[in-house]
């Protein structure tokens, strides 16, 4: 016998008892049971019933929904696939004789039901008996194998189905034939088998070439748990290591505080012993003098009680003098959770998911070109700044691209807008300023005088605007310069070490941890500083990466675990990189539908938004 499929091995298990089938009863989801597994399960289970009176099961195995028939478990089918593997191990051991009549080397069937093997002639007895009509007889012969059995009418029982209804696709008896079935087109049931045995023979075709399609997503998904439980593995492996970096860090803390502790507790323990022991030196002095006063004064000694007086005199002139000295009294501090749960956790390290596809939420068109601004305020709604010839505007849109509220700019356009709560800070290229937008009933306010045309802006945790600035030659110091909320200009970086840091600085972002993180168009780089504007990392796409344009940076944005999204306006992506500048992976390409991608923005909700000139697009991003 040849080696069975995998699965079909799989399917002479019930899937209830986990044994060999017995009496198979099989579900519409070609799941197969025992008989009496399956009665107990309907019997048991908490099944939902249908408008029409349907009860409805769930398969077992699958958990399809599965209306039960009329007559109930019987009304299911048996699994002819089922009873033929089952029978077959029997079958083949080559004993041929009829275990009814006893004939050597005559059988030409197997009773399933019976277990026995059947001459020619017991055969045909076992069919026309009432007790066995329906019992299913595994026959061997033309090459192949072949199950028969008389099915018979349930409305009808003594009727076999003979019949084939092809108005109404069903077999029938011929009682069904001359009643419920009158006038219709009926013809044989071998007959409509053998047109069927054609249409299965190409419907099985089409389910292999199914089959060959579902393999593939099989494997793809099985390859996707695989990744899921190494990446799994890997980040379970990096807690454990932060587990014990944090323990180490947090035991080398408390033993530091410990030692301060007790070297400040010695020296103030030694202070105060030194104090304690001058003032139990004068207190016990002065009991000294009174003891002796008074003996003196007992004894009424004339020589004495002079002498002692002037002794006394002199101690009472020292001491009157004197107060009795206090202690500087200090106590160690210790408080505990003075930065709250939420520093600890990011301290520690932070926990997510997140899809490897990302699955767009909505889009929308709008009507101009959008390069400069983008600032989502909810999951459905952002603002955007945009510059045409005839004019520019600060524009509010809904996911469905209508606007809800705008705002006209100067019409110079090339306006980059940041959020100050509910008042927006404006750059103006041609005036080389910054203004604070409160209300379009008031006019805007100067916030401070640049001296180079503004880029792209940003806040700080510190509540800092920095600001990107650069001629479009490219000649001028390109530099980040720094202002209080007042306007104050606080610091100008230029340089580091001598040498220039930026070529064209042109958008900027913070992430969490307070980095500064800076694409250059000129040096085709991504820049990263520290909060105090010292260069921790440089982004320039590695080789293996195969871009086919140089990298093009444009907008950038951070999400909330301190990664860094940069569009890449020359290849259609939008490149995913740590918190360090290390290149992750990319998250968003041309068959996303990235063309030319100018803004990128993280927003409520966990939503990516992207501009690619007019198109805004919007994405799932984190997994709550």
């Amino acid at each position: 016998m040849a080696e069975q499929p995998e699965a079909a091995v799989q399917g002479l298990t019930c899937g209830i008892c986990l044994d060999k089938v017995k009496q198979s009863k099989q579900l519409p989801c070609f799941h197969t049971f025992c008989r009496d597994c399956l009665e107990k399960h309907i019997k048991h289970s908490n099944n939902t019933v249908t408008d029409q009176g349907k009860e409805v099961i769930h398969c077992p195995q699958c958990r399809r929904s599965v209306p039960v028939p009329d007559n109930g478990v019987n009304g299911f089918p048996s699994s002819y696939f089922v009873m033929a593997n089952c029978a077959m191990s029997e079958i083949e051991s080559g004993d041929m004789t009829c275990g009814v009549c006893g004939t050597v080397d005559s059988a030409v069937g197997f009773c399933i039901e019976c277990r026995k093997n059947l001459c020619m002639s017991c055969k045909e007895l076992h069919k026309s008996d009432e007790k066995t009509q329906n019992h299913h007889i595994l026959v061997m012969g033309d090459g192949r194998k072949t199950v028969e059995t008389m099915e018979m009418c349930e409305k009808h029982p003594s009727q076999e189905l003979k019949f084939y209804c092809t108005k109404c696709k069903v077999p029938v008896c011929t009682d069904c034939r001359q009643t419920a079935h009158y006038g219709h087109t009926a013809i044989d049931i071998a007959e409509a088998a053998e047109l069927d045995r054609e249409k299965l023979t190409d419907m099985v075709k089409e389910l292999k070439v199914l089959v060959i399609k579902f393999q593939a997503a099989r494997e793809k998904a099985a390859e996707a748990r695989d990744r899921m439980k190494v990446n799994g593995e890997v980040v379970i492996g990096a807690v454990e290591t932060r587990r014990e970096e944090v323990k180490r860090m947090v035991e080398q803390m408390c033993e530091d505080g410990i030692k301060f502790v007790q070297e400040k507790m010695d020296a103030e323990k030694k202070s105060i012993q030194a104090e304690y022991e001058d003032i139990k030196e004068d207190h016990e002095l002065l009991l000294r003098s009174i003891q002796e006063s008074e003996e003196v004064l007992r004894l009424s000694a004339a020589v004495q009680i002079v002498r002692v007086a002037k002794d006394i005199s002199d101690v009472l002139e020292r001491y009157a003098k004197l107060q009795a000295k206090e202690l500087d009294e200090k106590q160690t501090i210790f408080a505990t959770g003075i930065y709250g749960t939420q520093i600890l956790s990011n301290f520690c390290g932070m926990f997510g998911f997140e899809p490897l596809k990302l699955r767009q939420a909505f889009h929308f068109e709008t009507d101009h070109f959008v390069e400069f601004s983008l600032i989502p305020v909810s999951a459905t709604q952002a603002w955007v700044s945009y510059y045409t010839s005839e004019g520019s505007a600060l524009v509010k849109y809904d996911f469905s691209g209508e606007i809800k509220e705008d705002i006209a700019l100067q019409p110079d356009g090339n306006t980059r807008v940041v959020k100050l709560g509910r008042e927006f800070l404006m750059t103006s290229k041609k005036e080389r300023k910054l203004y604070v937008y409160k209300g379009k009933a008031e006019p805007l306010q100067e916030f401070a005088d640049v001296g180079l045309p503004p880029r792209g802006m940003a806040l700080t945790q510190e509540n800092q605007i920095v600001l990107c600035t650069s001629e479009s030659n490219g000649d001028s110091d390109n530099a980040l310069l720094v202002f209080s909320e007042r306007g104050d200009l606080l610091q100008k970086v230029v340089e580091e070490d001598g040498k220039k840091i930026f070529m064209a600085p042109r958008y900027i972002a913070v992430n969490i941890n307070g980095d500064i993180c800076v694409s250059d168009k000129g040096a085709s780089c991504v820049v990263i500083m520290n909060k105090n504007f010292q260069v921790k990392a440089r982004y320039i796409p590695p080789d293996s990466l195969k871009l086919r344009s140089s990298f093009c940076p444009r907008g950038i944005c951070c999400d909330r675990f301190g990664r860094i999204i940069v569009a890449d306006g020359c290849n259609n992506k939008l490149h995913l990189l740590s918190s360090q500048g290390d290149f992750l992976r990319f998250l968003l390409g041309e068959s996303d539908g990235i063309k030319w991608p100018r803004l990128v923005a993280t927003g409520p909700g966990d939503k990516l938004w992207v501009v690619c000139r007019g198109n805004v697009q919007v994405f799932d991003y984190l997994d709550n």
